[in-house]
């Protein structure tokens, strides 16, 4: 029970930086667990050698190691299951709007008008999704490499003038659970050339 009340509080303070990368979900960490338990055994161990008499400190500490090692592993089984879930949902969701989208965005020059009630819905599910991925990366339930993975798939989107503008305008009503604009940031330039000629 204290050994769950110490992980929850850690994990609030992911957004320190000397706790950040530690406290974020990454599927890799559980292959670290038993260097962790085998490195702490191993110093407990030659403490005891060096004062054979607190066996039973030894022992004790020994457990507590072994217990906290088992409940990195509980824990991060737990998120893992999360995060599979999470993840599913996701991609199911993306793989309805995918289609959709790409219409959006690779409307040809000529062809293209403001974008109409429809475009926006879409659009509008599109950041709503967003959005929530990045609530759960930020809570450290998304694997980063996964989260860089949707984070150059909204880029993709918001190299698009009018995808980006809606979404920028969009963003300033502060209605997507906080989202900050400077995640498509960066984008101006190249919307910028494809309203000049620069993209095809």
């Amino acid at each position: 029970m204290v050994a769950e009340v110490f992980f929850a509080a850690f994990r609030k303070q992911r957004h320190l930086p000397k706790f950040g990368k530690v406290a974020k979900f990454n599927l890799r960490h559980r292959t670290y667990y038993p260097c962790v338990f085998f490195g702490i055994s191993c110093v407990i161990v030659v403490l005891f050698l060096c004062n054979t008499q607190h066996l039973t400190v030894t022992i004790s500490l020994l457990a507590a190691v072994g217990g906290f090692s088992g409940f990195l592993y509980t824990q991060h089984s737990r998120d893992t299951q999360f995060f599979h879930e999470l993840f599913r949902e996701f991609n199911a969701r993306y793989d309805d709007l995918n289609g959709r989208l790409n219409d959006i965005r690779n409307r040809p020059k000529d062809q293209r008008q403001p974008l109409n009630d429809t475009d926006k819905n879409v659009l509008c599910d599109y950041f709503n999704l967003c959005a929530e991925e990045w609530i759960y990366d930020e809570a450290g339930y998304i694997d980063p490499k996964v989260w860089r993975a949707w984070h150059n798939g909204m880029h993709y989107f918001a190299e698009n003038a009018e995808i980006g503008k809606f979404w920028e305008d969009e963003l300033k009503q502060d209605s997507y659970y906080g989202f900050p604009v400077a995640l498509i940031a960066g984008q101006s330039r190249s919307r910028q050339e494809e309203k000049g000629g620069g993209q095809g």
